[in-house]
């Protein structure tokens, strides 16, 4: 049965994030990263979880976009300090996480039960020269993959959300979980971005 997903519920879950980030030492708590609280947006009518999952990841992919654009793209390369990323680099790191997550999101449809590796973020960010780029031009790839991804999660039936996930050594998760990280993960990087100094 389709299920309501309450937003506001999601932010009283305890759970392990699932990829560890090295751009957030301040968030770790031991060997587990903290999941960003995620905002008291609701949905205002009852609808299939999926719908719902894209449509959270939606609103805020459309919200940031154009503010992301507004950014100056010399800025967008600067780094606040030479072991911390830059706007560039951050964008690049969800990049890289909407590739993998993406990939996670399509082979959980196969099967009940699914082990992915994880990934050296760090090392992804560093190998594609992210800072080298133009900001419009990452922007506009990171908008493209992410509203692709809204259109494969709002094809989601609902009966493979309950899909195992794990991820690396940790925990298994379903799928309408880890589809729920991965907006959490995109929220508190962008206020990053948009936060920058």
């Amino acid at each position: 049965a389709d299920l309501a997903l309450d937003r506001d519920a999601w932010a009283n879950l305890s759970r392990p994030r699932l990829d560890p980030c090295p751009f957030c030492p301040a968030d770790r708590v031991g060997d587990a990263h903290r999941a960003p609280a995620v905002s008291s947006r609701r949905c205002s009518i009852l609808q299939p979880m999926s719908d719902q999952l894209a449509e959270a990841l939606n609103t805020v992919v459309s919200a940031a976009s154009g503010r992301l654009l507004a950014i100056d793209p010399v800025e967008a390369g600067q780094k606040p300090s030479a072991d911390r990323w830059s706007r560039k680099e951050i964008l690049g790191h969800l990049i890289d996480s909407a590739a993998n997550n993406h990939q996670r999101f399509v082979r959980a449809l196969e099967a009940s039960e699914l082990h992915f590796p994880g990934y050296a973020q760090g090392a992804w960010v560093a190998a594609q020269s992210y800072g080298d780029r133009e900001w419009h031009a990452l922007v506009d790839l990171w908008t493209s993959y992410n509203l692709h991804i809204v259109h494969v999660v709002a094809r989601i039936p609902p009966s493979k959300l309950s899909a195992s996930c794990a991820i690396g050594a940790d925990a298994p998760v379903t799928l309408g979980t880890l589809i729920q990280d991965y907006v959490s993960h995109l929220e508190h990087h962008l206020k990053q971005i948009e936060h920058a100094r």
